[in-house]
């Protein structure tokens, strides 16, 4: 039996159909995943990435800019948060020079790759190059690593995610139990304005965010995460906050495929799962088969990180749309979805019938 929705939600969601039109959510709008790398190179079985490490800002939903540190693609680029995702295959031979453009050292981490910590990193102004073999499927997280200020920075947006793609050609982990039609990226994060008012001086031991953030924003910036009827959507999820974070789907449940890049031996069912910090999950949506465009799942944070700065309608809340009909070919990258009064639990329903919607 699905636990009872706690009271803020449902005024929340409740209201999220008469809100779509004012806040631009339409069932043709396109998913923004972070954009992958476009610095990597591949040779053959071989992929050289460049990441630069540099300063740069971030716009909130509510207007409000704060300074971030983000890793651009390319020696003229911006900061970008979260960083560019970086995909690989299964096998290949990987190598990412880290240029530092920041006034203090910094490395990199990618996790489940077997690389030893760097707690030296590049000087300011000089490069670390790293370089391991993807020998292992999987979602993972790359990070600042163990340098004396590496937890700040990566607070202040210094992360990313490596996909490697499986050598099973549309399965997640080489199994039947992980195949998959369409996949997007969502990263987990979070804002402390006074940290990044002062990234070098701020005491962590007084972090606390305000805002709540997918693939760098808030609702309702977020962009829609796009699906077709009847098929199986692998959603990546990384957290790349210093919290706890777990996102909850409303009206499908979620089967949890793998934790940390580790495939489980059996996949379960969820309405939520908690992702720890540096952690990722890949959980499998199977979208109703009888579901209409414009049909809306939302996806939001069980935690109630859902508002910007105390700001109601915010933090970490998307949809899973529906955006083609039942049989139609999957889109090469997931597409978005919209809100379906009818699908929602009854006593949402009567609020809708109220206001004539259904």
């Amino acid at each position: 039996m699905r636990p009872a929705f706690p009271p803020r939600l449902h005024w929340i969601v409740a209201l999220l159909a008469a809100l779509g039109a004012a806040l631009g959510l339409t069932a043709q709008a396109q998913a923004a995943p972070p954009p992958a790398a476009g610095s990597c190179v591949r040779d053959g079985l071989n992929v050289t990435c460049g990441l630069w490490a540099r300063a740069g800002t971030l716009t909130l939903p509510d207007s409000t800019t704060v300074p971030v540190w983000g890793y651009a693609d390319s020696e003229a680029g911006p900061a970008a948060f979260p960083a560019p995702t970086i995909v690989v295959n299964q096998n290949d031979g990987v190598t990412i020079v880290l240029t530092n453009t920041l006034a203090e050292n910094t490395s990199l981490a990618v996790h489940g790759q077997g690389l030893p910590a760097d707690t030296v990193g590049a000087p300011p102004g000089g490069t670390a190059t790293y370089t391991f073999t993807a020998a292992r499927a999987g979602t993972f997280l790359y990070e600042a690593g163990l340098t004396a200020n590496g937890a700040r920075q990566v607070a202040m947006g210094l992360a990313g995610a490596l996909v490697v793609n499986s050598a099973a050609a549309g399965t997640a982990y080489g199994t039947p139990a992980t195949a998959f039609e369409a996949e997007t990226v969502l990263i987990l994060s979070e804002i402390d304005p006074a940290l990044h008012a002062a990234p070098t001086t701020f005491d962590m031991a007084n972090y606390a965010p305000r805002y709540w953030l997918i693939n760098g924003q808030g609702y309702p910036a977020t962009d829609p995460v796009p699906a077709v009827a009847g098929q199986r959507l692998l959603v990546r999820y990384l957290n790349a906050g210093l919290t706890e974070n777990s996102l909850a789907l409303l009206g499908l449940d979620q089967a949890v495929i793998a934790g940390d890049g580790y495939a489980l031996p059996f996949s379960h069912m969820a309405v939520a799962e908690t992702i720890p910090p540096g952690g990722t999950l890949d959980t499998i949506i199977t979208i109703e088969a009888a579901a209409v465009p414009g049909t809306q799942y939302p996806l939001y944070s069980a935690a109630q990180h859902l508002d910007n700065a105390g700001a109601a309608y915010g933090g970490m809340l998307t949809m899973v749309t529906v955006t083609a009909p039942p049989g139609a070919q999957a889109p090469a990258r997931p597409l978005a979805a919209s809100f379906s009064p009818e699908r929602q639990p009854l006593a949402w329903r009567s609020h809708f019938r109220e206001q004539g919607r259904l």
